[in-house]
């Protein structure tokens, strides 16, 4: 190892805080009682918007992974939006209550060490809601007899382009914070 390489092996030491704000941020994310909330919002909201997905007044259709994935597309757009916008006021406005923002201003460490672990942390809230929408929505099918589950079409046509969306969800509300 060269002298000047950090303790932490991990690269520059502005990695190793990134890992340790960002590991922080999340757990203060999940731990708070808002979470199972909110989750428990989106999943309500995912189960109601499955459940009639397809079908209409003359017909009953199978729930196919296509009319589960356009179901949860078009049902999942504003409640991520929002609680983006009100983990990244938490997250952004802690620090500010907690008077530290000022000694992070101090720190050696560059500006995006500070920023972008409350987007990593909003993204990964946002990912696990749009996980446990995609699993009610495997939980629809199973319960209305249908075991072509097509894993890989959900991760393909809803997690991953909505993992981007999310993503940008979370830069968004934390560069309006």
């Amino acid at each position: 190892r060269s002298a000047s390489a950090p303790a932490s092996g991990r690269g520059s030491p502005g990695w190793a805080a990134l890992v340790a704000l960002t590991r922080f941020d999340v757990r203060s994310v999940i731990r708070s009682p808002s979470f199972l909330v909110l989750l428990g919002l989106a999943v309500s909201n995912s189960v109601i918007a499955l459940w009639y997905a397809g079908d209409d007044f003359f017909s009953i259709t199978l729930p196919v992974t296509r009319i589960l994935v356009n179901a949860l597309s078009s049902e999942f757009t504003i409640i991520p939006l929002m609680i983006a916008a009100y983990y990244a006021g938490e997250l952004v406005w802690r620090d500010r209550e907690r008077r530290i923002d000022q000694i992070v201003d101090a720190t050696p460490a560059p500006d995006w060490v500070f920023v972008l672990p409350k987007i990593v942390a909003i993204t990964l809230v946002m990912f696990a809601m749009a996980l446990v929408s995609m699993l009610a929505a495997i939980g629809i099918q199973a319960i209305k007899g249908y075991y072509n589950f097509e894993i890989a079409n959900y991760f393909s046509w809803f997690l991953l382009p909505w993992t981007i969306t999310l993503t940008q969800y979370a830069v968004l509300v934390v560069f309006i914070q």
